[in-house]
């Protein structure tokens, strides 16, 4: 038979200690003459009891009892039943300890065992969970983008629709403007789309535009109370990032079908022209003005007119942000530049940095933004490569940011 006690003390021989204690307990010694009791329980009426069992002051606090004085067979007999158990008790009594130790030991670590089951289990399901909340943001992206694809679509076939009516009709639609807010810009609808097309995922747009949000918070007043103005916000990419920043924000916006789209993000977006939204604010109002891919876009009076409305309405101190392609990236200057038939010419960092000067804006400085991808350089160790890296795969954008003094 396999004991748990054999587990617990390997060497001990549980079967041979097992046999031993049957005899020991229920044997008669050779020397007892008969009598109507065993030894054993004429020893407990005459010994004293096991020391751990007994009260206080009593035999227990006693040293181990001898053999009577004037031993005889009987007595003898007695004296040596009463050890015999006292021994086989504390045998056993410990054995059992053991035993229920051992049980203790197994069950906790069982628990244990089970505990690092549920830890498991509840790690895979916190994993599934993480997978499950990618699957759905994944899906409402995919879900919004075939909305807004097939919205532009239908804005186009709408505007299809709307100049062959015009045409049919005989009369001419509005010239469009790049800063009025007039709905009836047939490009409108294509705009948002092209965009799109163009920029990429808002997220890739957003991580290329952090440095600026870290350069407009240093030099931004720490005032609450005055906010930053995003001109012609588009798909509203930066001022999302302004709002991911807790920074205090709105945009105006002249194309209506990037107003919805904005409001429906939750972004403070109003359908407003540029200038017409300018002209309406008080002096020293804003903390910040910012107009990213926006300075191309206008007529030189107009880039002129627009820097003396940002001074007039920026508070001392207030930052002026604005952005732009990069012309002196030559595939920029004289390819990408063009994909946007809404912007006039591109407008060299250097020329930008001396409009702003003389608008009365000082600490001007050019942030390069989009550094080219390692794998699109020359490897070429030698000056013709590195300028032919400088020309080609420069920086594909830069920032101007100044302070109104």
């Amino acid at each position: 038979m396999s004991w748990p006690l054999q587990r617990e003390l390997p060497g001990v021989d549980a079967d041979a200690l097992a046999a031993r204690m049957g005899r020991e307990l229920f044997a008669t010694p050779r020397s007892a003459p008969p009598s109507s009791k065993t030894p054993v329980a004429e020893a407990s009426l005459n010994m004293p009891s096991d020391p751990e069992r007994a009260a206080p002051g009593d035999a227990a606090s006693q040293p181990e009892p001898g053999p009577p004085t004037a031993p005889t067979p009987r007595g003898l007999a007695q004296w040596v039943a009463g050890v015999r158990r006292r021994t086989i008790e504390r045998l056993l009594h410990d054995t059992f300890a053991r035993i229920e130790l051992w049980q203790m030991r197994a069950e906790l670590d069982s628990l244990r065992a089970h505990n690092r089951a549920l830890a498991e289990h509840l790690r895979l399901v916190q994993d599934q969970v993480q997978v499950g909340h990618k699957q759905i943001e994944l899906l409402r992206q995919q879900l919004d983008g075939t909305y807004d694809r097939r919205l532009a679509m239908l804005q186009a076939d709408l505007g299809f629709l709307q100049r062959r009516v015009v045409s049919l009709d005989g009369s001419s639609p509005p010239a469009p403007t790049a800063t009025g807010a007039a709905p009836e810009n047939l490009f409108d609808g294509l705009n948002l789309a092209l965009q799109d097309e163009l920029l990429g995922a808002p997220a890739v747009v957003q991580e290329r535009l952090r440095p600026l949000l870290e350069r407009l918070r240093q030099l931004r007043p720490d005032d609450p109370g005055r906010p930053v103005l995003d001109l012609a916000c588009g798909r509203g990419d930066w001022l999302d990032l302004l709002g991911q920043a807790t920074v205090p924000a709105y945009g105006i916006e002249p194309n209506l079908h990037a107003v919805d789209r904005c409001t429906r993000a939750g972004l403070d977006v109003r359908h407003a022209g540029v200038f017409d939204h300018l002209a309406a604010l008080p002096d020293a109002t804003l903390g910040a003005i910012t107009a990213l891919h926006l300075i191309e876009r206008l007529a030189t009076d107009d880039l002129i007119r627009l820097l003396d409305e940002a001074r007039r309405i920026l508070v001392p101190g207030g930052v002026l942000l604005l952005g732009a392609p990069n012309p002196e990236n030559m595939t920029v200057g004289a390819s990408t530049f063009y994909e946007d038939p809404m912007r006039r010419r591109p407008i060299p960092a250097r020329l930008g940095q001396f409009l702003v000067e003389k608008s009365g804006f000082v600490e001007a400085e050019v942030l390069w933004l989009t550094p080219p991808a390692e794998d699109a350089l020359l490897r070429e160790d030698s000056e013709a490569a590195r300028r032919l890296n400088e020309l080609m795969y420069g920086p594909r954008e830069y920032a101007l940011i100044a302070r109104r003094p």
